[in-house]
């Protein structure tokens, strides 16, 4: 049973170790998602302390690694999102290893499928890093996260548009709006933990937990459940 305690045809969840075959080099700060149930492994700082813009694929079924297509620039501490149709999104992150700060020309890519190529979208929301990636249903969603100076407590949303004929996919620049976070504390939080519930996206980090209407437009302060995660700085 792999080392996981059983009981009849019941088994207790447990680590498994995975191949290391074809696996990635040794790496801080890459980002990670899903598409056509396989984990993506995308960008990071290699062991050389040398921005990235490979990519990896695990396929679980199979217990294999293969490398993917790389992105149009190496990134790391940027965030990754897989709950849209149009497969693995990445967005922010940082150009180099060396300095942390160095933010601009990055765009977000979408990887519609696992053997396809990365897709370079029209335009960023902001130039960030360490920032919360939604899908609300609809849009896109960025929040929060840190730039030269600062963590931001805007929230930004955008629609993109999918053109068949092309088969490309493009930012609705006219509908990408600001939603900033006001009158509450630490709405600025880098690193934040953001997904969609219902008619809502709520934001994990910081000091307490706040959700966006979609509807609306409008924020509140949710309370965590009791036993709930500990939300700490980020």
């Amino acid at each position: 049973k792999n080392g996981r305690t059983c009981s009849g045809s019941r088994c207790l969840p447990a680590w498994q170790p995975l191949s290391t075959t074809n696996a990635p080099q040794s790496r801080e700060y890459a980002s990670a998602g899903t598409v056509d149930n396989r984990y993506i492994i995308s960008g990071g700082c290699n062991s050389s302390h040398a921005i990235t813009a490979n990519t990896y694929i695990y396929n679980p079924a199979t217990d294999t690694w293969s490398s993917g297509p790389s992105m149009s620039q190496g990134r790391s501490q940027h965030s990754t999102n897989s709950t849209s149709p149009y497969g693995v999104a990445v967005d922010g992150g940082i150009t180099e290893c060396s300095n942390g700060y160095a933010t601009a020309g990055l765009d977000m890519e979408v990887l519609p499928a696992y053997n396809s190529n990365w897709v370079t979208l029209a335009s960023n929301f902001a130039e960030l890093y360490n920032l919360g990636f939604g899908w609300t249903g609809s849009q896109f969603m960025q929040y929060g996260g840190s730039g030269e100076v600062a963590h931001y407590p805007n929230a930004y949303v955008t629609t993109p548009i999918y053109i068949n004929i092309l088969g490309l996919l493009v930012l609705n620049l006219s509908t990408g709006v600001s939603v900033p976070c006001t009158g509450f504390d630490h709405c600025s939080r880098s690193n934040p933990l953001i997904f969609k519930d219902g008619g809502y996206m709520r934001v994990l980090g910081s000091s307490a937990g706040l959700k966006y209407n979609i509807t609306t437009g409008s924020w509140t302060e949710w309370t965590i459940p009791s036993g709930g995660p500990d939300l700490g700085e980020h």
